[in-house]
C-alpha cells in the first residue's frame, strides 16, 4: 500500500458517507463539484493526521511484516556476530530498523 492509499482509506474511514457509492445517500443530491471538494477536504484531513503521527516519530506498517521487511531481517542476522560491543539489545535495535526502513509505507512523499 502507497502512502496515498493509505491517506484515502483514512479519508473514507473517516467520512464513509461522503465515499458511499449508493446513491440514496444524501450527499450524492449534491453537485459532483461539492462531492469532489468535500472529498479532496477529507483527503487533506487524512494526510495532516498521517503527517502529524510521522511528526511524532512513528509509522504505520502492517501487522504482518511483508516479504521485504523479513528479508531485510534475514540480510541483517546473516551480517551480524554478537561481541561485548555488539550486544542483542544492539541486534534488535537495529533487525527492528531494518524492517521498518523496508516496510512499505514510509514517510517520505
Amino acid at each position: 500500500m502507497t502512502r496515498e492509499e493509505l491517506i484515502e482509506v483514512m479519508a473514507r474511514a473517516n467520512s464513509p458517507e461522503l465515499w458511499s457509492d449508493d446513491p440514496v445517500i444524501a450527499h450524492r443530491a449534491a453537485s459532483p463539484i461539492k462531492v469532489s471538494l468535500a472529498r479532496e477536504g477529507s483527503l487533506a484531513n487524512a494526510a495532516i493526521t498521517l503527517a502529524a503521527i510521522e511528526a511524532a516519530g512513528c509509522m504505520v506498517v502492517p501487522v504482518e511484516p511483508t516479504e521485504g521487511m523479513v528479508k531485510a531481517g534475514v540480510g541483517l542476522a546473516f551480517r551480524i556476530r554478537l561481541s561485548p560491543e555488539y550486544s542483542w539489545k544492539d541486534y534488535m535495535t537495529d533487525l527492528y530498523r531494518a524492517m521498518l526502513a523496508a516496510a512499505p509505507i514510509r514517510g517520505e512523499g
